[in-house]
């Protein structure tokens, strides 16, 4: 997933965090992966104080982005919070495995 990433940036792809998570593995995460400081934003929860699958999480990752509806590409590893951006019209991956996950996204055309 790492390279995928790599590639979507190679391409000029935005690409965001948007987790639900505390400040705490936040630092953590910055701290022992590098490939963590290579993304255009994070929308993180305990700082908009939501959390997926709620709707202002996903409405700060639009605003964010400055895309709505099938502009965007979602992957999560988790039904319900990928039933959430799908509910936003947003084309949406659930993640299981790399190849599954690249596979769609080449269904998408990337």
């Amino acid at each position: 997933m790492v390279e995928l990433h790599e590639e979507l940036r190679r391409r000029g792809i935005p690409t965001y965090i948007f987790s639900n998570t505390n400040d705490l593995a936040i630092e953590l995460i910055r701290r022992d992966f590098p490939f963590f400081k290579h993304f255009d934003g994070y929308i993180l929860s305990y700082e908009i104080k939501a959390m997926k699958p709620d709707a202002p999480i996903y409405e700060s990752l639009e605003k964010m982005a400055g895309k709505c509806g099938d502009e965007i590409i979602y992957i999560d590893d988790r039904a319900e919070n990928i039933a959430g951006g799908a509910a936003r019209g947003w084309r949406t991956i659930l993640h299981e495995t790399p190849e599954k996950t690249r596979a769609a996204m080449k269904a998408f055309g990337f």
